[in-house]
């Protein structure tokens, strides 16, 4: 007996991947815009963020980093979706851990 694999289409994955990047545009902004007020008026006197200005910002930090040499052209779209995850849960931590530092500065 053969058992057939299920593997989505790569038509459903890219539209997946397309509809996908303006939430974690703002996901990213929004992180970035909370972690910045919480802590850089303060102390430098620079002004508040909102979340365009903090994606604006997160482009240009992007743009001026270098590349780096991970080579995903063979992942699978279960490993794709699996390392944006890991990328939210890892904002979503580093946020948290901000967001008790700045409760306890208060």
């Amino acid at each position: 007996m053969t058992v057939t694999r299920r593997t989505s289409s790569s038509g459903t994955f890219v539209a997946w991947l397309v509809l996908s990047i303006p939430f974690l545009l703002a996901f990213h902004g929004w992180a970035l815009k909370t972690a910045w007020n919480w802590f850089v008026p303060d102390i430098t006197g620079w002004p508040r963020l909102g979340i365009a200005q903090a994606i604006g910002l997160s482009i240009v930090v992007g743009i001026a980093r270098p590349w780096t040499s991970d080579d995903h052209t063979h992942e699978t779209p279960a490993e794709f979706w699996f390392r944006m995850a890991g990328g939210v849960a890892s904002v979503l931590l580093t946020l948290g851990i901000g967001w008790v530092v700045h409760e306890g500065m208060a």
